[in-house]
């Protein structure tokens, strides 16, 4: 008898952690169960003492279990930001455009926003910010005003609430991939034209009147965002622009203009549009690390798109440098002017070739539910590679696309004094928010990412909030100006 209630009660204690391990796969499972999962582990416990018979050594092994198996099940759902996130799992999508909801349904999302914005971000580590609660309050009493509450109009509602953080990481959004986009703008860039109006509204013009439809520490950001939905169908939608007649002004560099009207059957889906893409047309896919060696200009270029720390650019960067010092190349650049983050570990990684023991990399606190834990001093010990060590100038290229980690990159370099940025000031603050969980909200499916950790600059005695170029220019001129820097012709 006394076995098989020991056996009850360590197959009930294993089901929190075992919740836990698989909640990534089923992300939506309320915090009360597991409040009621760890009742039930006490309750075992008690069975286990008032029905087995046990003596006091087994009493005891008992009770030193299940108050650890509890303590791990709350612990993992209350200070665990990523409980209930999608990291390890495909989000289910829907058509937003064709989507309707019932009030009830709208203020449910609000209310799981809301909830895990709570939980999760530092900034509401003492409770919901006053400008915060006003916008919800104000989102949902017009989603009360509404006959009828599109996925659109949530989205816009989402928005209007978690723009007022300032905080570029935290925002909701909308799949890439189920979106539609303009049919011809591929060709339209080849030629050299960009978007400067729509229905005679200059960007700058529209944005002032939809900013709070952003999440932005940097309005250059915020530009390049607007510019993304102003080419999509669903974008003209969340911007309350009529998609069945718009009409978009396009310019060159040589200052010539041209209008053009579409209509909502000028849209096409993402895999359409990117199969249009001109430019990449019997080219094999690019990958996400690649370098070229000028050696007459004593010049390497690393273009880094995104921040994988993973073999293939830690492979990367050796061979380049390795080629840097059998070339006895001087200029080293990376160019970030289309990375939008990942792993910040790469910048790291980069600075192991270079010739510093330490570095500054800032501090961070990461909110644990109603804790804050600390990032430790903020000074990193460099792993040089000793036998491919480079001495010479380093530059990084940036703009307003370059985000998150890729930001990181930039600041390292910059605070620390390793080297030169060129170009635009990355698209977020260093002293600021990020290291997302992302959610999905139940009745819309539209999906939310939030920030968990707050972060300080490096450089904690600058004034500057943004990591400024030591060379500002346009970020397609970038390269050019960086050949100009080190005296090389360029092209």
């Amino acid at each position: 008898m006394k076995k098989k209630y020991l056996l009850i009660s360590a197959a009930v204690c294993l089901l929190g952690p075992v919740l836990l391990k698989v909640n990534p796969y089923f992300p939506h499972v309320p915090e009360y169960m597991m409040v009621l999962l760890t009742g039930l582990m006490l309750g075992a416990a008690v069975l286990f003492f008032l029905k087995s018979g046990g003596g006091i050594l087994s009493k005891i092994l008992v009770t030193v279990y299940t108050v650890l198996f509890a303590v791990v099940t709350i612990q993992g759902v209350y200070c665990n930001p990523y409980w209930n996130t999608y990291m390890n799992t495909e989000m289910e999508y829907v058509d937003i455009l064709g989507q309707t909801l019932s009030y009830r349904e709208a203020e449910k999302d609000i209310d799981y926003l809301m909830h895990y914005l709570k939980k999760d971000h530092p900034m509401f580590i003492d409770g919901v910010p006053e400008d915060v609660q006003q916008a919800c309050e104000k989102a949902v009493q017009e989603l009360k005003d509404e006959e009828t509450i599109t996925g659109i109009m949530l989205y816009r509602k989402v928005q209007n609430i978690v723009s007022v953080l300032g905080d570029a990481h935290t925002s909701g959004g909308v799949t890439q991939k189920m979106r539609h986009y303009l049919k011809d703008m591929h060709q339209k860039e080849k030629d050299g034209y960009q978007i400067t109006a729509v229905n005679g509204i200059g960007l700058k013009e529209l944005f002032r009147e939809k900013e709070d439809l952003y999440c932005y520490e940097t309005e250059s950001r915020a530009l390049s965002r607007m510019a993304t939905d102003l080419i999509t169908l669903e974008g003209l939608e969340f911007l309350d622009i009529d998609p069945d007649q718009v009409r978009y002004t396009f310019r060159n560099d040589t200052g010539e203009e041209k209008e053009a009207v579409y209509g909502t059957a000028d849209f096409i889906p993402y895999e359409e549009y990117e199969a249009a893409d001109v430019s990449d047309q019997g080219a094999d896919e690019k990958p996400f690390v690649s370098y070229r060696i000028d050696v007459p200009g004593s010049l390497a270029i690393l273009t880094l798109n995104e921040c994988k720390n993973s073999e293939e650019y830690r492979t990367c960067l050796q061979e380049m440098f390795t080629e840097v010092k059998a070339e006895n190349i001087r200029n080293v650049a990376v160019d970030l002017r289309e990375n939008g983050g990942g792993n910040s570990m790469v910048a790291n990684e980069f600075i192991r070739y270079l010739d510093v023991d330490t570095y500054k990399t800032g501090t961070h606190s990461w909110r644990r539910g109603p804790f804050t834990v600390g990032g430790g001093d903020g000074v990193c010990q460099n792993d040089i590679h000793s036998d491919l060590v480079f001495d010479g100038e380093v530059f990084v290229l940036t703009s307003a696309d370059t985000f998150s980690s890729a930001m990181l990159f930039s600041e390292f370099i910059k605070d620390n004094h390793l080297g030169r940025i060129i170009g635009q000031p990355p698209g977020n603050a260093p002293s600021g928010y990020g290291e997302i969980a992302i959610f999905q909200l139940p009745n819309s499916k539209l999906y939310v990412q939030i920030s968990t950790k707050k972060f300080m600059r490096a450089d904690e005695k600058t004034e500057d909030k943004l990591v400024t170029p030591d060379i500002l220019c346009d970020a397609d001129k970038a390269l050019e100006t960086l050949y100009g820097e080190i005296g090389v012709p360029f092209g």
